[in-house]
């Protein structure tokens, strides 16, 4: 911002045009996503931005990197579970070398928590990404869950659910609890840790389908998944 009474001229407004052809592309051809997947994730974008105009949910100044610096980096995460899932495959599977896509059956079931969800990262790309799991998001700021409520409806996941709390007051367990730029590692750990469904979880038959060692699909461990430990490979 530049102080008028000194002379200076306000900034201009910064605008998000949304992602190109080629951003879209990359990423449809990453994961696998679908018509409607890809409808999905650009929308989301141009949602967000739209919303942002009236909630502060990421910084007005940078909006215009909305794609790169939050899509991007939520859909990440999808990449390294559809990784992980094609590593778990059985060595006498013929397409072992290849990566599932994000419609595949690897994740059916499973249970995601994405705590601090602000405007909905890494949920909801997560969510558009899987659409066989299940998907609670959270958040204390009443505004930033309305807004991830309107999204969610104009989008049409009906695997998402939002609920307004603190991290401290969660129930219930889940095969991934997920957050992005929430708090330290060891304190989100420590307000989570007992929503974690863990291999003891399985082998009492909590979970959801799997083998009694393993989460959903008996491919993927239960595990954390914070995207600041990732690096989105461009």
């Amino acid at each position: 911002d530049v102080d008028l009474e000194k002379g200076g001229a306000a900034a201009p407004d910064v605008v998000y045009e949304g992602p190109t052809e080629g951003e879209l592309e990359g990423l449809r051809a990453c994961l696998g996503l679908t018509d409607l997947q890809a409808w999905q994730m650009s929308s989301f974008s141009d949602m967000i931005a739209e919303w942002n105009k009236k909630v502060n949910l990421i910084s007005r100044k940078n909006i215009d990197k909305l794609w790169e610096n939050h899509i991007l980096p939520s859909a990440a995460l999808a990449g390294l579970l559809l990784e992980k899932a094609g590593e778990g495959r059985g060595d006498d599977d013929e397409t072992e070398s290849e990566i599932p896509t994000c419609v595949s059956e690897c994740l059916d079931g499973a249970e995601f928590i994405d705590v601090g969800t602000g405007g909905g990262f890494p949920g909801i790309p997560l969510a558009i990404c899987f659409p066989r799991a299940r998907f609670v998001l959270v958040d204390s700021v009443g505004k930033k869950i309305d807004v991830v409520k309107d999204v969610v409806n104009r989008l049409g996941l009906e695997n998402v659910e939002t609920v307004q709390t603190r991290a401290e007051g969660l129930e219930g367990k889940f095969d991934f609890v997920v957050g992005r730029s929430v708090s330290s590692l060891s304190d989100f750990c420590e307000w989570t840790f007992k929503n974690m469904r863990l291999p003891s979880d399985y082998r009492q038959g909590e979970g959801d389908g799997g083998d009694a060692d393993e989460g959903p699909g008996g491919r993927l461990k239960t595990g954390f998944l914070r995207e600041e430990n990732l690096r989105w490979q461009r």
